[in-house]
């Protein structure tokens, strides 16, 4: 099995595409003087911030779920 899997590469693949997006439409709205894409790309990092969290819950869901078994 590898490092990354299920949850967490489908988690990092959107993190690196909606980041990615967000820093494409941050710059093309600047260079543009199109305030509509600039405030797109600012939803963008709500997302990129959501993803985040989401990727640490399930860290943490894993490391959690590990530490309970070994106890018993």
């Amino acid at each position: 099995m590898g490092r990354y899997t299920g949850k967490k590469c489908r988690l990092i693949s959107m993190f690196v595409l909606t980041a990615g997006y967000f820093f494409v439409e941050l710059i093309v709205g600047y260079v543009t003087n199109s305030m509509a894409l600039v405030a797109d790309s600012f939803h963008m990092l709500s997302d990129v911030i959501a993803l985040i969290v989401a990727y640490l819950s399930v860290k943490s869901i894993n490391f959690n779920t590990c530490k309970t078994k070994l106890q018993h």
